[in-house]
């Protein structure tokens, strides 16, 4: 069983933008022990620090929903954590993780978000965190043939979370300003890199490394809970600060609709994405290329023709798109000119079809989207 409510948070009448739903990720856990040193376990930190960040979260902040990807000792697969972030229609997305180093003088405090890690200067904290996979049965497929020894793997998925760098951005500043100034720990950072756990994640994502269990004195802070209670207290005053920030400046822009999608912060609004031949969109001007590429979000394929019924797909069942490729029939929704906006949409179909994910076609035929993305 896990703990999570399916289906978006309740809208509110002009919240759009707004912090409802936070998913906390507890790294690891089960027969994923994490890092191991000085008589800890990562996977008991990452739980201890995630269930006192909830707890503080459900008791001073009213309004926000709380959903945990574990609540006891038990392996999830990185790509049921992201998942369950989207099922629960969350706003914002926090994994937990500890560090760990081949110096026992190592220490401080870091936050990753998505993004390209140049000169792979993070490529050991990345593949570390990201070897999990190898304990799942089918990762080959699952991950689309993610290698966790390969550092060419990290290239494509720091593209994904590109629609919400800037709030996740702005959260993991906040988050590493509290550890300094709040829990007086080390600050290492905020740094950028291809972890799997930010990558299927539709909504602001970080990654924290809470200090280090090879450290003898950081690992006897971060396996006690006074310790675990100021590290979590540190990320809450980071969150209760961002949720302020967001809502200024929804009240700053007036009531809006409500359109079951977040607007990254400090763009333009990005309207839903919908079929380009209804709309009419047409590619920016001078973008030969651009103009022959459309991103859609697949929803399901199968060997033989599914109907397209209200129990198959759902409210999607009139937007549904079929069509037969390699010998499968393969079902899509929506189709945008625009990565950033189908991105949006993928966040949205996510709700319904959890496994739903983008592709892209050029003159109607499908390329990779790393190629669609280059272009």
């Amino acid at each position: 069983m896990l703990w999570l409510s399916v289906g978006p948070a309740p809208a509110r009448p002009g919240a759009e933008g707004t912090l409802r739903c936070i998913v906390i990720d507890a790294g690891h856990g089960g027969k994923d022990p994490g890092a191991v040193g000085n008589g800890q376990q990562e996977k008991a930190i990452n739980l201890g620090v995630a269930l006192k960040l909830g707890r503080m979260i459900e008791q001073q902040l009213p309004g926000v929903k709380v959903v945990y990807t574990r609540r006891d000792d038990r392996f999830i697969p990185l790509a049921d954590r992201s998942k369950i972030a989207s099922q629960a229609g969350g706003d914002l997305f926090v994994s937990i993780h500890t560090n760990s180093s081949t110096s026992s003088s190592a220490s401080g405090t870091e936050t990753y978000v998505m993004g390209e890690d140049k000169g792979n200067r993070n490529l050991s904290v990345v593949m570390r965190e990201n070897a999990v996979i190898s304990l799942e049965a089918d990762y080959t497929s699952r991950y689309e043939g993610y290698d966790p020894n390969s550092s060419e793997s990290l290239i494509l998925f720091s593209l994904m979370q590109y629609a919400y760098q800037s709030q996740s951005l702005s959260l993991a500043e906040l988050i590493q300003g509290q550890y300094a100034s709040y829990a007086q720990r080390g600050n290492k950072g905020v740094k950028q890199a291809g972890f799997l756990v930010l990558w299927r994640t539709p909504m602001p994502s970080v990654l924290t490394e809470v200090g280090f269990i090879s450290n003898p004195a950081e690992a006897k802070y971060l396996g006690s809970a006074a310790g675990q209670e100021k590290i979590a207290a540190s990320i809450f005053r980071a969150v209760k600060e961002y949720k302020r920030r967001t809502d200024s400046r929804t009240l700053a822009k007036g009531p809006a609709r409500d359109t079951g999608v977040e607007t990254p912060a400090r763009k333009p609004a990005v309207p839903a994405a919908a079929d380009t031949k209804k709309s009419g969109q047409t590619a920016p001007v001078g973008t030969k290329n651009a103009a022959r590429t459309v991103f859609r979000i697949q929803v399901k394929s199968s060997l033989s023709k599914i109907p397209l019924t209200r129990s198959n797909f759902g409210d999607y069942a009139s937007q549904v798109q079929e069509r037969r490729i390699d010998g499968r029939y393969k079902y899509y929704c929506g189709s945008s000119f625009s990565y950033q906006e189908a991105l949006l949409l993928q966040r949205k179909v996510r709700r319904t079809f959890p496994d739903a994910f983008m592709v892209a076609f050029r003159d109607e035929r499908p390329v990779p989207l790393a190629e669609a993305l280059e272009q």
